[in-house]
């Protein structure tokens, strides 16, 4: 029971954070408008422009950043295979000239061990009885 009590008040405090933040939101988007209404009509112009190539050029920079992680993780994987064809390579001869046992023959082992196990503790009770 004393682990709902928090959800709800984390919830609460999530809830009460969004709307704060929305209120926040709105309150600068009307600050924003009325400065802009008081300026001269050049110089709302001038700053509407110079927002807008901040936009444009915050949004390229956004999409360079993409690329460039995207152009990095494939990079990553190619190098990851080329390691992983590699050791295995190296790895597959070094394993066939030792004859090693493969997972499922060392599974299918040791299953038949423990039957053989569970069969000689079976057999000395019907001895002994």
């Amino acid at each position: 029971m004393a682990a709902s009590r928090p959800k709800t008040t984390v919830q609460k405090l999530a809830r009460r954070v969004n709307s704060l933040q929305t209120q926040v939101t709105k309150q600068m988007r009307e600050g924003w408008e009325e400065v802009l209404h008081r300026l001269p009509p050049e110089w709302r112009k001038a700053v509407k422009r110079l927002l807008a190539e901040v936009d444009h050029t915050s949004t390229a920079w956004m999409r360079r950043a993409e690329r460039l992680v995207n152009t990095a993780r494939k990079r990553l994987e190619r190098m990851a295979a080329r390691a992983e064809k590699q050791v295995t390579g190296a790895v597959e001869p070094i394993s066939r000239r030792f004859d090693l046992p493969s997972r499922m023959e060392v599974d299918r082992l040791r299953r038949r061990i423990d039957q053989l196990e569970r069969r000689m503790r079976v057999r000395p009770a019907a001895v002994v009885a």
